[in-house]
């Protein structure tokens, strides 16, 4: 029997499909670390958390506040007022469609990302699903931004991806904060 050559030894298993699931699973592993200037998720359950740094950072961001399509028209299905706000320590997202119906929804984490960009993960307790949504500020604009992505994270389902609406192709409307918090 011959010994295995130094080259053998360091030669990749299995078959080129194998290795390949290897390294995706080692990449995916990395990106799940929090990064260096990302505030640090303050997840719990369905609660939603204590509003540790998410709050920070969606204050820091200038997230809190009312938004809408249009602030001269009131909340109304076409022109839904958003509300992201501190209650009882919680950082929450407030939805009002202007019939006298809305709901409040429990942030699980908000990062500001190296790119200026706000990435929050929300949960919708009456349909139990869990969303990622991307905001970023219109440039020269603090009274403005850009929803650049909406996911569900348990389907993997876009809404709205690169700013685009996923069904239509067409750009998303620009929120614009209203007067009021």
């Amino acid at each position: 029997m011959r010994p295995a050559s130094a080259k053998s030894r360091f030669r990749p298993r299995g078959s080129p499909i194998r290795t390949l699931l290897v390294l995706a699973s080692l990449l995916l592993g990395l990106l799940a670390v929090p990064q260096a200037g990302f505030a640090q998720k303050n997840t719990n359950a369905e609660d939603g958390g204590a509003v540790g740094n998410a709050g920070d950072a969606a204050s820091r961001w200038g997230l809190i506040g009312r938004w809408r399509y249009d602030c001269g028209k009131p909340p109304a299905r076409s022109n839904v007022g958003l509300a992201y706000q501190v209650e009882g320590g919680q950082l929450v997202h407030k939805r009002d469609f202007g019939d006298g119906t809305g709901d409040t929804n429990p942030i699980r984490s908000a990062q500001i990302r190296p790119d200026g960009a706000i990435d929050i993960v929300l949960f919708f307790p009456s349909t139990k699903a869990t969303r990622e949504n991307v905001f970023q500020k219109v440039p020269g604009s603090s009274l403005q931004m850009r929803t650049l992505l909406s996911r569900d994270l348990a389907t993997d389902q876009y809404f709205i991806k690169d700013g685009l609406l996923t069904q239509s192709g067409e750009p998303f409307v620009l929120l614009t904060r209203c007067g009021g918090i």
